[in-house]
């Protein structure tokens, strides 16, 4: 098996475990998982369900090694910010309060 290969049958195994079908609910496995491609960091797989035949399309971003899964950081972002803490939820109400008080043009609060 080459590594291309283990890296789509390891994506498959993921994706089956970590998506139920959202119409009957049921489990998927490997098989029901086909890759469809992958660019800039981004697959793109169909899942379908063998039991009600729904069909889905996923879009995967692949993070980069180290990183936490979903981070929206890029790498290097990634490397300058990892040794901060993540905010809080009240931080982040602050952060849209004080976003939702900016009155005028932007350019003059910058």
């Amino acid at each position: 098996m080459t590594e291309f290969d283990e890296a789509h049958l390891s994506l498959r195994r993921k994706v089956a475990e970590a998506v139920s079908c959202p119409s009957c609910e049921a489990e998927h496995i490997p098989e029901d998982v086909l890759v469809l491609g992958y660019q800039d960091g981004l697959w793109v797989v169909v899942v379908v369900c063998a039991r009600c035949h729904w069909q889905g399309i996923l879009f995967l971003r692949q993070s980069p090694p180290n990183m936490p899964p979903g981070s929206e950081l890029d790498a290097e972002e990634w490397v300058r910010f990892q040794h901060l803490s993540a905010i809080d939820r009240a931080e982040a109400q602050r952060l849209k309060d004080a976003i939702w008080a900016l009155d005028g043009p932007f350019e003059d609060d910058l």
